[in-house]
């Protein structure tokens, strides 16, 4: 048993966990309604009187939250009896992750997570399946906007601050030719070729996911050097012309489970020139240095289960390395702790 924390704060957290939906919703709401920003530009705190005020609320709603915030740790009360913020609230409030979080859950997974369960007994993303999609990257294009919206916000901010220290590294090899697999929106083959005036990108990935590609970087400096590839990843008859002296993957390998990510860095290598490499750039679950961190990525694999595919997860390390082997590839070199959201990234060669 783990006696790191006392009997009582077990018991908080038990129940914590039982209330969660509940205690998401306080947390939602009070990031979403300016409650912690309007407490914090008062350097004495404010009443509960002047938040209902504020919120045009009746003070029976407002004291049931904020009491509610209270038992949370999200605030306290000063010696005015007035609400100010806790250290969680500072967090929540000046942690921009946090708010892009809030709505990841709140617009993609929250009525997803109701299947779970069912998610998890039959490996089938059963809250998108309600929608009639088989995966969220064939519904991305679809879906409404403020969960398309939340989910490509998601998606960049976990992604986005890494990209420029992982071009760095790439760039000390002069690669001109390169072949973004699963490049979404592409973001990152924008940075790259912004980054080296004369490399041109290749964008792989779902026909629709192109098109809306080709939107999002319309009109920005380099665009005329990245093209589009519209063809599934998971077609065993797509033929991959060898011309790429470099192939970047991002955050791909762990969209799928491990059989297939195999099959598809088994294709995706045809296109590699001789001595190219392939980039590989991941989040590992377990190599994580902050225990939110982990926390977050674990909670992730949930995702993936009721809304993105039904069967993968975030990977550890060890399990990632166990892919890349059975691929037929060859660690090269692994660097580590890119921008802030601990990816780490493999520089892959052919075995």
């Amino acid at each position: 048993m783990n006696n790191s924390i006392t009997a009582v704060e077990a018991q908080r957290l038990a129940f914590l966990y039982a209330w969660g939906p509940a205690v998401f919703e306080v947390a939602r709401i009070l990031v979403k309604e300016k409650i912690l920003a309007n407490i914090d530009s008062q350097p004495d705190g404010l009443s509960a009187e002047q938040i209902a005020q504020d919120l045009n609320w009746s003070m029976t709603s407002t004291n049931a939250l904020l009491e509610a915030a209270l038992t949370t740790r999200i605030l306290e009360k000063n010696e005015q009896n007035k609400y100010i913020l806790t250290k969680i609230g500072w967090v929540m409030l000046n942690n921009n992750m946090i708010e892009v979080d809030i709505d990841f859950m709140q617009h993609v997974n929250y009525h997803n997570f109701h299947h779970l369960q069912q998610a998890l007994a039959t490996n089938q993303p059963v809250g998108l399946n309600r929608q009639g999609w088989k995966n969220i990257y064939e519904a991305l294009s679809h879906l409404p906007a403020p969960t398309q919206q939340a989910w490509l916000n998601y998606d960049h901010y976990h992604s986005d601050n890494s990209f420029n220290a992982a071009i760095d590294i790439m760039s000390r090899n002069e690669h001109q030719h390169v072949l973004d697999v699963g490049g979404n929106t592409g973001e990152w083959a924008l940075k790259y070729v912004q980054h080296n005036p004369q490399a041109q990108v290749t964008v792989c990935d779902l026909p629709e996911q192109i098109t809306m590609m080709h939107q999002a970087i319309n009109g920005q400096p380099g665009a005329e050097r990245i093209h589009g590839w519209g063809v599934d990843l998971l077609d065993e008859n797509a033929t991959w012309p060898q011309q790429y002296d470099a192939i970047w993957m991002s955050q791909l390998v762990m969209c799928f489970p491990a059989a297939t990510s195999i099959r598809i860095l088994q294709h995706v290598k045809q296109a590699l020139l001789p001595n190219g490499k392939i980039y590989l750039m991941e989040v590992v679950w377990d190599q994580q240095k902050h225990p939110a961190a982990a926390f977050c990525q674990t909670m992730n694999s949930l995702y993936f289960i009721a809304t993105a595919s039904g069967n993968n997860k975030m990977l550890s390390k060890d399990e990632l390395e166990d892919i890349i082997h059975a691929a037929g590839l060859k660690v090269d070199d692994v660097h580590k702790e890119l921008g802030i959201g601990g990816h780490w990234m493999w520089e892959i060669g052919m075995e």
